[in-house]
């Protein structure tokens, strides 16, 4: 098993893992940067232990070292992130839980760890287990569903008058699977976005961007969902749940209104019906 020779910052893992989870072209520190928001100076500070140990070259790419060490470091973060959330924990302070835990301990206590608490975890649906099958609005998931996260199967679907079911272009725009949520504080659908790509309507070129705006109707009023950190986190209350026993699968519906950076002139505002199966 690989180990560094001295303890590495925290803010350094965080940056170069992202690195590491730039799908979009050339990884750099200037896309880290954008991502989270800092300057590149700041994203280069951090990393520059990750290129003292030769796990990156002076232009911040993976040297062999680098990559077997951030695989190594996906696996067990992703192994601590699924125990914490599993657990109750929001996602994004699990992630960076995660990414404390790595920098402070050996990898037999990162995976002792993540055993430790996903033992406790018991993910079964309560009351729904009794009935074959089973209507309920969103507001009303806690009684359904123990304290936990829960990974959700998700498909957006266009609004078609014909009721033809086509995929819509929003599928793209998240990564999959997403995380269902229920803890004593709220209850949402956490998804993490992605770049979307699409022709422009005007011009024969590729246009990218991010989904930056989401709304849905609840009674009668238009009610935005939150988007922080390349999560957008849906509200429960926005979907009807169905449960059929003989599948053992969880459904849920929504209706949503969404629109993209890149502009409502290339991609106007449009709903989609966004499906979840847990």
């Amino acid at each position: 098993m690989l180990e560094t020779e001295k303890k590495l910052n925290t803010e350094g893992l965080k940056y170069m893992l992202a690195l590491a989870e730039i799908k979009e072209g050339r990884p750099s520190a200037t896309k880290v940067a954008k991502e989270f928001g800092v300057n590149r100076s700041t994203v280069c500070r951090a990393l520059a232990d990750y290129v003292e140990q030769d796990f990156l070259t002076s232009n911040f790419q993976f040297t062999q070292r680098g990559m077997h060490y951030i695989e190594v470091c996906i696996e067990r973060r992703d192994s601590i992130l699924k125990a914490l959330t599993n657990k109750g924990m929001p996602f994004e302070k699990a992630k960076n839980s995660a990414i404390t835990i790595l920098c402070s301990c050996d990898w037999e206590t990162v995976d002792l760890l993540a055993r430790s608490i996903d033992r406790f975890y018991d993910s079964r649906k309560k009351r729904l287990q009794k009935e074959k099958k089973k209507s309920f609005p969103g507001s009303k998931v806690n009684e359904y569903l123990r304290v936990g996260n829960y990974t959700a199967s998700f498909l957006f679907l266009k609004i078609d008058k014909n009721k033809h079911e086509q995929v819509s272009m929003a599928n793209e725009g998240f990564r999959h699977p997403g995380t269902m949520i229920i803890s004593t504080n709220g209850n949402y659908l956490l998804l993490r976005l992605t770049l979307v790509e699409r022709q422009s309507r005007f011009a024969n070129q590729f246009l990218r961007g991010r989904l930056d705006g989401m709304k849905y109707e609840k009674n009668g009023v238009i009610h935005q969902v939150k988007i922080k950190d390349n999560c957008a986190y849906i509200p429960l209350e926005a979907f009807h749940f169905l449960y059929v026993k003989e599948d053992n699968i969880l459904q849920g519906k929504a209706e949503l209104i969404m629109s993209c950076s890149v502009g409502a002139l290339n991609m106007p505002e449009s709903k989609a019906v966004l499906n979840i199966y847990c």
